[in-house]
């Protein structure tokens, strides 16, 4: 037998030369796509050394879980396309091929979902509750992803899905009225594991209430005042309000005032403001901003003193401030210049009588 009649022996209905076009295309497509992936995880891997983002590692991961195996099966539906098979079978190998490509999707699903739960997890910006609160949205997560997975799977098959998904729809929708508060909570818990306004130990004002974050729960989250006292806010509610978040200052601006007397003398009123900047100047961490003569009060002369710290730390603050009142007082008192208290001055006057 020849070359050219082997190539034309049908076998099932077609050729041999189609059944080896198929075949090379399978392969060719598989050696091909394996080795790009093989390529660019290498190539991918060395870039991630040199970098800080997370989200190329996020690559890597993706291509590393990429199996050869399902693009070999995802291959055979097209590449069988040029062969004359009965409709079934070329029902049964799209289906092949589909299932193939779905499990591919739910592997990267998968990856994507157990990396971004270990970023945030390996942060430790939840805490124990907020790590219950990652894996229970994990979970949720993955349970979501196979639902998607399997409604593409019932519609390749052949299945309507539309009165499926009227009915999931119609479901979850009861569901959701029904535990609305809960359900709020949950996404919000979301909204604050992956916007963080604040993460466990910040110093945050929520409502008019301070307190340290202790816990990002799945329902609520857990706050210490400086009292000792906890707070639990429903993350729903907490995040309805303004939140302030101290732990995030980069600097402090500070403005008080200094009282003096009346009866000080115009010459050392205008010495004031120089004084203010030398004592508040002497600290390595303050920037002086301003001072001026603001008021006359009815018991005192009032001076604005104004200055930025370059830390947010509240004992730092408190620490420059008294500092600076010490040094203030020392100043003042080598100027003669006297500190004003509230006083009342009652003049009383005798009276004489006419008659």
């Amino acid at each position: 037998m020849t070359w050219n009649e082997l190539l034309a022996y049908r076998w099932l209905g077609n050729p041999v030369e189609r059944w080896l076009l198929a075949a090379v295309f399978i392969v060719v497509s598989t050696v091909v796509l394996w080795a790009l992936k093989q390529l660019a995880v290498k190539r991918l891997s060395r870039f991630t050394t040199r970098t800080r983002t997370e989200f190329d590692d996020l690559l890597v991961e993706l291509l590393s879980r990429t199996r050869v195996m399902l693009i070999f099966i995802a291959t055979i539906s097209p590449a069988t396309a040029v062969l004359t098979l009965p409709q079934d079978a070329h029902n049964v190998l799209r289906v092949v091929s589909v299932i193939a490509l779905l499990a591919q999707l739910g592997i990267w699903g998968n990856t994507f979902i157990t990396f971004w739960t270990e970023r945030y997890a390996r942060r430790g910006e939840g805490g124990s509750a907020g790590t219950t609160a990652l894996s229970t949205l994990a979970v949720l997560g993955r349970i979501a992803l196979g639902g998607l997975l399997i409604l593409f799977l019932l519609d390749n098959l052949g299945v309507d899905v539309t009165a499926l998904l009227a009915g999931l729809g119609i479901g979850g929708l009861i569901i959701a009225l029904a535990l609305q508060n809960t359900v709020g909570d949950v996404l919000a818990a979301m909204g604050i594991l992956v916007g963080k306004p604040f993460v466990v130990g910040d110093f945050i004002e929520a409502q008019g209430l301070m307190g340290t974050v202790e816990s990002v729960g799945l329902r609520a989250t857990r706050i210490r005042t400086l009292n000792g006292d906890e707070l639990i806010f429903p993350n729903r509610k907490l995040l309805e309000g303004t939140i302030r978040n101290y732990t995030r200052m980069t600097e402090r601006r500070v403005d008080f005032r200094i009282a003096v007397t009346y009866g000080t003398p115009p010459e050392k009123l205008e010495r004031i403001p120089a004084i203010a900047r030398a004592a508040v100047s002497q600290h390595p961490l303050v920037r002086f901003d301003r001072s001026h003569f603001r008021t006359l009060r009815d018991w005192s002369l009032e001076f604005d003193v104004i200055y930025i710290i370059a830390s947010g730390d509240f004992n730092v603050y408190a620490e420059i401030q008294q500092q600076i009142n010490l040094e203030l007082m020392r100043r003042l008192d080598a100027e003669g210049i006297g500190l004003a208290k509230p006083t009342q001055v009652v003049e009383v006057k005798r009276v004489r009588n006419e008659e």
